[in-house]
């Protein structure tokens, strides 16, 4: 501990090595206020105990000028010292200890790839407190946003649709929400908000710039329709079935061809059972063999109809692999050859006619021979 009666420049070289905790000032006059003052400016860090006249106008200017602790005695008794003392260096560790995580946080919340924003559940929702990455998301610099309210940055038809639900924050609640923030230049930016109450009653919203995945979502989507297109033009049955065998997808193709009107016939329901029961064997046996070699290459099955018809077709299924590569399903490609069928039989049956009239006419010819030869031995 340091004392008033230490020159200044003593004092300062003192503390400036860190070799006491706090300085203890006894405030008789000016010379001792000036003290006060230029510790106070050189070491704001260190705790400063300071001892006067019992008025509360010394004690407040003891204070104003930097002392943590003011005992109202200009000879103060030792165990009076020593509480003032021990306040004082407690308040100064817990100041430090909270201006260090304070500082902590600051450089976190700097340092994120999101945005942050402090405001109060007050009318207009004044903007209290931004990060650099919440003005690089809006445009703005942070002395303009703290001249905002957060529906300043937002579209005003979107928040009348999807007001704040204030009420239920301060409940406790955690609100996550999609919103498009307006940055300052008129243009909109996709948005994912996290907002919640702080311990103080404050609001904080952490914001998250999700454009590149809106555009992934988009793109995606785009390609999803593509691919979609593709299918439902192609004249093949095509199928996407869980590992389990349960439809997940038909293109328009396969929806006609088994007398479907919608899709929702048709997910939910076992592959299988489109499958005549003469046939369900080898269809499951062709699953396994996906399922153990990748793949399968026309296997001929009898398909069945919703109206419980049937029609002949060459089954193609793959595996599908998810992004961990495990097995996620199948597709299933199934070709109608009930044509190719009908030709086949036409010309075996044409086929057997033709072997028949070739018979007959055989066996005419063989009668005639017989009859010519007849009459040959006969004539001589």
């Amino acid at each position: 501990m340091l004392g008033t009666s230490a020159p200044l420049s003593t004092t300062t070289a003192a503390l400036s090595l860190d070799l006491y905790d706090a300085v203890l000032i006894e405030l008789s006059g000016a010379d001792d206020l000036n003290f006060l003052t230029n510790i106070h400016e050189h070491f704001p860090a260190t705790p400063v105990v300071a001892c006067g006249p019992d008025d509360p106008s010394s004690a407040a200017r003891a204070i104003r000028l930097g002392a943590l602790e003011y005992i109202p005695e200009l000879r103060p008794s030792a165990s009076a010292l020593t509480r003032g003392l021990l306040m004082a260096v407690e308040r100064a560790r817990t100041e430090r200890s909270l201006r260090d995580s304070e500082s902590k946080y600051r450089t976190l919340v700097e340092q994120s790839p999101d945005g942050f924003l402090l405001s109060v559940p007050a009318p207009g929702m004044p903007i209290l407190g931004v990060n650099q990455r919440m003005c690089q998301i809006t445009g703005y610099s942070e002395e303009e946003l703290l001249r905002l309210g957060l529906p300043d940055i937002l579209v005003a038809e979107e928040t009348q649709a999807a007001p704040f639900r204030v009420d239920e924050v301060l409940s406790g609640k955690t609100m996550l929400r999609e919103r498009n923030m307006v940055r300052k230049d008129g243009t909109l930016v996709p948005t994912e908000s996290t907002t919640r109450v702080l311990p103080d009653g404050s609001v904080q919203i952490v914001v998250r710039d999700i454009t590149e995945r809106k555009q992934a979502e988009e793109a995606l989507r785009a390609s999803e329709e593509r691919y979609r297109t593709l299918v439902d033009i192609l004249p093949n049955i095509v199928m996407l079935t869980a590992l389990d065998g349960k439809i997940v997808f038909c293109n328009k193709q396969g929806l006609e061809m088994h007398g479907f009107t919608s899709i929702e016939q048709v997910v939910g329901l076992d592959a299988v059972e489109l499958v005549a029961p003469e046939y369900r064997e080898r269809s499951v046996e062709a699953m396994r063999k996906t399922l153990e070699e990748g793949s399968v290459q026309e296997v001929e099955l009898i398909l069945l109809k919703a109206n419980g018809a049937s029609y002949s077709g060459l089954l193609s299924a793959a595996v599908i692999y998810d992004h961990d590569g495990r097995p996620a399903g199948f597709v299933r490609v199934v070709r109608d050859i009930s044509g190719r069928k009908r030709s086949e039989a036409r010309i075996r049956q044409l086929n057997e006619e033709l072997e028949e009239k070739v018979a007959r006419r055989t066996a005419e010819l063989e009668a005639a021979n017989e009859q010519l030869r007849d009459e040959i031995t006969e004539r001589r």
